[in-house]
């Protein structure tokens, strides 16, 4: 006879694993864990996993793209005479 059992997840809907995090917002994981280890990034422990809000993640991922560069402009730019 088998045994049902119910999976659920570790963590609920408002909160991501650093590598589901990293999968939601398109960063490798280890920025992930340079933003948490610098502290930019807030987390909170829960059976030995870090845990980040997603109000969080969308919050970092923004600043993040407001000051990261954009090669694919800067070179598409260059290649038809202009600035970005």
């Amino acid at each position: 006879m088998a045994l049902a059992m119910e999976v659920t997840p570790m963590t609920n809907a408002e909160e991501l694993t650093v590598l589901e995090a990293a999968l939601t917002s398109g960063a490798h994981p280890s920025t992930i864990d340079n933003a948490i280890r610098k502290g930019v990034l807030p987390v909170r422990w829960s059976f030995g996993r870090r845990l980040i809000k997603r109000s969080d993640l969308a919050a970092w991922s923004s600043a993040r793209e407001s000051r990261r560069p954009h090669p694919r402009r800067d070179l598409e730019a260059a290649a038809h005479g202009g600035a970005a």
